[in-house]
């Protein structure tokens, strides 16, 4: 039987009970077929909305889908997942935009959402939404190589001796709770990646080490877990996956038209943009990609990625869920 393991909510803060056989199976993270995977999903949406930020504080503005709330119906929702095809996608719609305005008469013909979660407002002005997907593990890969790569410079600086650092620490040593980071209280974004970098420079280590019984453990789930603490330090698209965008949004999808692009057919799903939308013209751009940086050949091992796929439980569980409602394109 499954040790029992209390867990205690203090600060907006998932508190895990120091019994150390207990506490690896409260890390391992739930089948994806079950109830508690649809609660982690829903948990990670509503904690990304309650920290919604105000517009005056907010670093990206224009990805909010404030357009959405004009009172005008919006034609097209675009929700932008990170790390899946998303850049394609939106290029495509932008170059499209009048020929979407002049088939919906009167509507905003496109919003944006990206970096921040999709409220329920937003959402229901919307008659189309589009969804941007990857496989689970590949798009958490691809977006924590692109941190691992740019971590400390530029992007434009970045080079293959940065994408390839190996000074792993030792995983059980605790002591780097001490002078070199903290994980006490909230991370701010820039202390977040230093962490993660600290504790694991690449995503094979990152994967392997997601069960330790560590502070660098801790880090590693908190940066994709399903906690308060977890949106906050979601840095780089690391922690923001399909569940963090329309995780408590199931409901208001059923009622839409959705087409979802996945990053493995973006150009095919691309494609059939303009039957979906009804549009008699439609003008196709090329496949974009944000670099082309040493890391993107960077892989988990074979159990690693395992390790990703039981952490990410809720995420695969929302995508099966949008194929059983026949919002998964064939």
């Amino acid at each position: 039987m499954r040790a029992l393991v209390l867990i205690l909510l203090a600060h907006d803060h998932l508190v895990w009970a120091a019994d150390p056989e207990s506490t690896r199976a409260a890390l391992s993270a739930p089948d994806s077929s079950g109830d508690d995977a649809m609660r982690a999903c829903e948990q990670q949406w509503h904690n990304a909305v309650r920290l919604f930020p105000n517009a005056s504080e907010d670093k990206f503005p224009n990805l909010r889908g404030d357009d959405a709330l004009t009172g005008a119906a919006t034609a097209v929702l675009f929700v932008h997942v990170g790390k899946s095809c998303g850049t394609t996608v939106g290029a495509s719609l932008a170059r499209n935009k009048a020929s979407i305005k002049a088939a919906y008469n009167g509507y905003t013909p496109l919003v944006q959402v990206h970096v921040h979660p999709v409220r329920p407002d937003v959402i229901a002005a919307a008659e189309n939404v589009l969804v941007a997907v990857r496989d689970p593990v590949d798009r958490l890969v691809s977006a924590y190589n692109t941190v691992a790569c740019g971590f400390g410079f530029g992007f434009d600086e970045v080079d293959a001796a940065v994408c390839s650092r190996n000074a792993i620490p030792d995983k059980h040593d605790t002591s780097i709770n001490g002078s070199q980071f903290t994980i006490d209280g909230w991370f701010t974004l820039t202390n977040q990646i230093k962490s993660l970098m600290r504790c694991y420079p690449n995503v094979t280590a990152f994967a392997d080490g997601l069960d330790d019984d560590s502070e660098c453990g801790r880090v590693a789930r908190e940066a994709i877990g399903v906690n308060m603490a977890a949106v906050e330090a979601a840095t780089a698209h690391i922690g923001k996956g399909v569940c963090f965008y329309l995780g408590g949004l199931l409901k208001s999808l059923e009622g839409k038209r959705v087409h979802l692009v996945n990053t493995e057919s973006c150009d095919a799903d691309v494609a059939d943009i303009p039957k979906w939308l009804g549009l008699e013209s439609f003008e196709r751009v090329e496949s974009r990609h944000t670099g082309g940086f040493p890391h993107h050949d960077d892989q988990p091992s074979n159990e690693g990625r395992g390790r990703l796929r039981r952490h990410l439980a809720h995420e695969y569980w929302l995508q099966e869920e949008l194929a059983r409602l026949n919002l998964l394109l064939p």
